[in-house]
């Protein structure tokens, strides 16, 4: 943001005001939309939950206890204390998705390229920025906004957006619903399951629902190695005295990176082709493909993970919010209840 700082929750970041706007800041100041503030996240977006080294924990606003997820955990808080209506967070794993579920908030990530960005991330291939709002309309209007063109993205898609407000009140054909309580071997937990189960029902009354099983192995190695390798270009040249001020979380992402060779990154790239086809295969029989955002809820602040069910730190506790940014769909995190 113009005359703004982006500070990316680092204590090494910058502190002087930036010199333009990103594209999705420019088109809503080109529609004439007031800034209140800026949000913050976990250091450079590198975790699920939002604490860094600069600004401090953010709690959940249900329970101060909780964490908000992340990592654009402060737009969701904003977005369910009614700060204003509109908030905006960039999603390369489930950033948007997560805090969203975890504070009873509308967020959406758009298909890559939909939504302009710049300047240009190491994360742009599995990155989108969208919003985070108290309902479904606000984002559409948004939307109608941000995703206008922008030369500066050399990626950008080259054809106009749809209206997403208009496409709102459109009424739906028949659809064919996927609807998949687990993947792999992961299943929600019964809190979880028992909103789902309420819930799925509803489903029924805008066309057939089909309950499947997504049987990806490979989702957490594939994603975990495109993550290491940016956090390891990422902190690279930090001195040992810098290292000292950033999130030991990062620097351990960081070290793993460190470790990974070259073809096995490449690896994980010819994976994601097949992750891809996968998904393609199964939106080829489907309309849209229904799972729960997370397997849990709202876990304690001051982790960086809950705990599994054998009581141990679950570190891969995301998978459901993968796929759709290794195979470049778009998804959304809607509230559907609320867990005791």
């Amino acid at each position: 943001m113009k005359g703004w700082p982006t500070r990316f929750g680092s204590r090494l970041s910058s502190d002087n005001p930036q010199d333009e706007d990103s594209p999705l800041v420019a088109r809503l100041r080109e529609a004439g939309a007031v800034f209140l503030g800026k949000t913050t996240l976990p250091e450079y977006g590198h975790k699920g939950v939002t604490d860094s080294p600069l600004y401090g924990v953010t709690c959940n606003p249900w329970d101060h206890g909780k964490t908000t997820g992340g990592s654009s955990g402060r737009a969701a808080a904003a977005a369910a204390t009614g700060m204003c209506f509109l908030h905006f967070g960039s999603d390369a794993g489930g950033s948007v998705r997560i805090p969203a579920s975890f504070c009873g908030v509308f967020g959406f990530k758009p298909s890559p390229g939909l939504v302009p960005s710049y300047p240009p991330s190491l994360f742009s291939t599995l990155s989108a920025a969208g919003p985070l709002t108290r309902c479904v309309e606000d984002a559409a209007l948004a939307l109608d906004i941000i995703t206008q063109p922008d030369g500066r993205d050399w990626h950008a898609l080259p054809v106009a957006a749809p209206s997403f407000a208009k496409n709102l009140k459109k009424p739906l054909r028949r659809l064919k619903i996927a609807y998949a309580e687990s993947i792999n071997d992961i299943r929600m937990n019964d809190d979880v399951a028992k909103v789902m189960r309420d819930k799925i029902k509803i489903l029924s009354r805008f066309g057939t629902v089909e309950k499947i099983h997504l049987d990806v192995p490979d989702v957490i190695d594939v994603f975990n190695k495109h993550w290491m390798a940016v956090a390891s270009y990422m902190v690279a040249d930090y001195s040992a005295a810098q290292k000292k001020k950033v999130d030991p979380r990062l620097l351990n992402w960081a070290a793993r990176g460190d470790k990974l060779k070259l073809h096995d990154y490449l690896a994980a790239e010819r994976a994601r082709m097949d992750i891809g086809a996968y998904f393609k295969n199964i939106l080829d029989r489907f309309d849209v493909l229904i799972t729960p955002t997370t397997a849990m809820t709202a876990f304690d602040t001051g982790t960086n993970m809950p705990k599994n069910k054998q009581g141990k730190l679950w570190e891969d506790w995301t998978p459901f919010t993968y796929p759709a940014n290794l195979a470049r769909l778009p998804a959304a995190s809607l509230p559907v209840g609320v867990t005791k």
